[in-house]
């Protein structure tokens, strides 16, 4: 049950970092950079704009990222939906390995495509006049946390259901026999 909770809190923040402008960051004396997966937003002087990404490098791996995040949401929800739907029969039930894992690969996936994103960020930015100094935001870390909830939700069902086995009942003495 709690399991179930977990992937479902990892399915929420999936979809939370997917669809923020905090995944790169890059902060000045002047202003802010925040970019996300289709979007940039800009903070100079008190002053913020939000704009669409329009390369079409970038905007196709955003894209592609948006919809493994999405997905990666999916599966941890339904992840939690099968292990809450089944808690009863949670010993050898395929289904919800097969859930489990799903969800786990897809997590990884999200968070390796995003650390990918970086690179591509780097490369499309460092062909200006100077490099600039990015780092990762506050979205790249809730996913990151998210996958950990997913592994954590994974692994989960089994220690919860070797701690709650009932133990083997004690039987009375049996009664001697009647002469």
């Amino acid at each position: 049950m709690i399991a179930a909770g977990i992937f479902v809190l990892a399915g929420v923040l999936f979809l939370a970092a997917t669809f923020t402008t905090g995944w790169i960051t890059n902060s000045g004396k002047r202003g802010s950079i925040h970019v996300g997966f289709l979007s940039v937003k800009a903070c100079f002087e008190d002053k913020c704009e939000t704009g669409k990404i329009k390369k079409d490098e970038i905007k196709i791996t955003g894209m592609a990222l948006t919809t493994t995040g999405c997905l990666a949401a999916f599966a941890a929800g339904l992840a939690g939906l099968v292990l809450f739907m089944n808690r009863n029969r949670l010993k050898g039930n395929p289904a919800i390995l097969g859930t489990k894992i799903a969800s786990a690969i897809l997590s990884v996936l999200f968070v390796l495509g995003a650390v990918g994103l970086y690179f591509v960020y780097m490369e499309a930015i460092a062909r200006g006049p100077r490099k600039p100094d990015l780092s990762f935001g506050y979205s790249f870390y809730m996913a990151v946390f998210a996958t950990i909830l997913v592994y954590v939700g994974t692994f989960l069902p089994l220690t919860e259901e070797q701690l709650t086995q009932p133990a083997a009942a004690q039987l009375p003495p049996t009664a001697p026999p009647a002469e």
